[in-house]
């Protein structure tokens, strides 16, 4: 699932930093990405991609089957 936005977006190599860093205005997507991680395992993806003077693009992937390895039991 993605969602793209159209605004001024950010240089590229600023997004995952920006968007997953330790600030406390974004620290909820930290602990998001975090506990979405412990639940589906590797094959889960919180991704942010941004393009100056493009927008803005969250993609979220999750397995449609969760392994008994990463069961939150």
């Amino acid at each position: 699932m993605s969602v793209t936005d159209n605004g001024t977006g950010t240089p590229e190599t600023d997004a995952g930093r920006g968007f997953f860093s330790k600030r406390k205005q974004l620290a909820e997507l930290t602990r998001l990405r975090r506990q979405l991680r412990e639940l589906f395992g590797k094959p889960f993806k919180l991704e942010m991609r941004s393009e100056v003077g493009v927008g803005t693009t969250a993609t979220l992937a999750l397995p449609l089957q969760i392994s008994p390895a990463g069961s939150p039991e």
